[in-house]
């Protein structure tokens, strides 16, 4: 299993003009793996924007 630290990153909090928040992440799947860039966007973040109502359901 891959070991990396989570990264430190200031966010806007509730909506997009709020204020910041500091926040440490760490991004990982479902299978607990860390995400890989290429499949970043099919598998996580298009389910999540859909899932948020903002574009149809695949």
């Amino acid at each position: 299993m891959y070991q990396h630290k989570p990264v430190d990153v200031a966010l806007p909090w509730r909506k997009p003009d709020g204020p910041l928040v500091s926040a440490r992440l760490l991004f990982t799947n479902s299978a607990n793996w860390l995400v890989w860039r290429s499949n970043f966007n099919l598998q996580e973040w298009k389910p999540a924007i859909a899932a948020a109502g903002l574009i149809p359901v695949p």
